[in-house]
Protein backbone atom coordinates (compact mmCIF):
# COMPACT_ATOMS: atom_id res chain seq x y z
CA UNK A 1 0.00 0.00 0.00
CA UNK A 2 3.01 2.54 0.71
CA UNK A 3 4.57 1.94 -2.66
CA UNK A 4 1.30 2.56 -4.18
CA UNK A 5 0.74 6.00 -2.41
CA UNK A 6 4.66 6.86 -3.27
CA UNK A 7 4.08 5.92 -6.86
CA UNK A 8 0.95 8.22 -6.52
CA UNK A 9 2.82 11.01 -4.85
CA UNK A 10 5.07 10.82 -7.45
CA UNK A 11 2.79 11.12 -10.38
CA UNK A 12 1.01 13.91 -8.98
CA UNK A 13 3.76 15.93 -7.84
CA UNK A 14 6.23 15.88 -11.33
CA UNK A 15 8.53 18.19 -9.79
CA UNK A 16 10.38 15.55 -7.82
CA UNK A 17 12.89 13.75 -9.63
CA UNK A 18 12.42 9.71 -9.96
CA UNK A 19 13.60 8.24 -6.90
CA UNK A 20 15.42 4.49 -5.89
CA UNK A 21 13.25 2.20 -4.16
CA UNK A 22 15.32 2.54 -0.81
CA UNK A 23 14.51 5.91 -0.62
CA UNK A 24 11.43 6.71 1.41
CA UNK A 25 8.29 8.30 -0.10
CA UNK A 26 8.62 12.63 -0.50
CA UNK A 27 6.49 14.61 1.66
CA UNK A 28 4.35 16.49 -1.47
CA UNK A 29 4.69 20.04 -2.22
CA UNK A 30 2.01 22.12 -0.70
CA UNK A 31 0.65 25.56 -0.09
CA UNK A 32 2.33 27.03 3.19
CA UNK A 33 -0.06 28.08 5.64
CA UNK A 34 0.38 30.29 9.13
CA UNK A 35 0.85 28.54 11.66
CA UNK A 36 1.44 25.26 9.62
CA UNK A 37 3.69 22.60 11.24
CA UNK A 38 6.49 21.32 8.88
CA UNK A 39 8.35 17.90 8.54
CA UNK A 40 11.69 17.57 8.10
CA UNK A 41 12.82 17.93 4.54
CA UNK A 42 9.11 19.66 3.74
CA UNK A 43 9.53 21.72 0.53
CA UNK A 44 5.87 24.15 0.57
CA UNK A 45 5.37 27.65 -1.57
CA UNK A 46 5.04 30.61 -0.67
CA UNK A 47 2.38 32.60 -1.09
CA UNK A 48 3.43 34.20 -4.23
CA UNK A 49 4.09 30.49 -5.00
CA UNK A 50 8.42 30.29 -4.91
CA UNK A 51 9.49 27.01 -3.26
CA UNK A 52 10.98 27.50 0.00
CA UNK A 53 14.41 25.56 0.87
CA UNK A 54 13.64 22.04 2.53
CA UNK A 55 13.06 22.68 6.36
CA UNK A 56 15.59 21.70 8.82
CA UNK A 57 15.98 18.96 10.52
CA UNK A 58 14.00 18.83 14.08
CA UNK A 59 15.33 16.58 16.52
CA UNK A 60 14.30 17.25 20.49
CA UNK A 61 16.07 13.93 22.14
CA UNK A 62 17.77 16.45 24.46
CA UNK A 63 17.35 20.01 25.62
CA UNK A 64 20.65 21.18 24.02
CA UNK A 65 19.34 19.46 20.69
CA UNK A 66 16.16 20.65 20.96
CA UNK A 67 17.86 24.19 21.17
CA UNK A 68 19.96 23.50 18.19
CA UNK A 69 16.55 22.30 15.90
CA UNK A 70 15.15 26.63 17.29
CA UNK A 71 18.80 27.54 15.93
CA UNK A 72 17.94 26.01 12.32
CA UNK A 73 14.28 26.94 12.14
CA UNK A 74 15.13 30.33 13.13
CA UNK A 75 17.73 30.59 10.15
CA UNK A 76 15.80 29.00 7.47
CA UNK A 77 12.93 31.18 8.44
CA UNK A 78 15.22 34.25 7.92
CA UNK A 79 16.45 33.01 5.15
CA UNK A 80 13.55 32.44 3.16
CA UNK A 81 12.10 35.54 4.28
CA UNK A 82 15.11 37.34 2.98
CA UNK A 83 14.83 35.08 -0.35
CA UNK A 84 11.19 36.12 -0.74
CA UNK A 85 11.80 39.62 0.10
CA UNK A 86 14.45 39.74 -2.98
CA UNK A 87 11.94 37.89 -5.41
CA UNK A 88 9.17 39.91 -4.58
CA UNK A 89 11.80 42.87 -4.74
CA UNK A 90 10.82 44.49 -1.95
CA UNK A 91 13.43 46.86 -0.33
CA UNK A 92 11.56 47.62 2.60
CA UNK A 93 11.26 44.45 4.44
CA UNK A 94 14.61 42.96 2.33
CA UNK A 95 16.10 45.51 4.79
CA UNK A 96 14.31 45.11 7.93
CA UNK A 97 14.63 40.76 7.90
CA UNK A 98 19.20 41.69 6.94
CA UNK A 99 18.97 43.56 10.04
CA UNK A 100 17.80 40.87 12.23
CA UNK A 101 20.51 39.15 14.86
CA UNK A 102 20.30 35.25 13.83
CA UNK A 103 21.49 34.55 16.94
CA UNK A 104 18.47 36.23 18.91
CA UNK A 105 15.20 37.14 16.73
CA UNK A 106 12.38 38.58 18.77
CA UNK A 107 9.10 36.50 18.39
CA UNK A 108 7.15 39.77 16.78
CA UNK A 109 10.23 39.62 14.11
CA UNK A 110 9.64 35.55 13.53
CA UNK A 111 5.82 36.21 13.58
CA UNK A 112 6.41 39.18 10.67
CA UNK A 113 8.01 36.66 8.35
CA UNK A 114 6.16 33.72 9.15
CA UNK A 115 3.22 36.15 7.54
CA UNK A 116 4.97 37.68 4.96
CA UNK A 117 6.35 34.25 3.68
CA UNK A 118 2.60 32.12 3.92
CA UNK A 119 0.41 35.51 4.68
CA UNK A 120 -1.93 36.99 1.68
CA UNK A 121 0.21 38.19 -1.06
Amino acid sequence: MNSRRCRLSWWVNTAIAPRSPSQPCPTPITRGVVGMMLESGQIVTTATGRRTTPFPKVTLNSPRAANSTMARVDAWLLANAVAEAEARSDRFNLLQFQAENPRGIPQASKDAMELYLFGVA
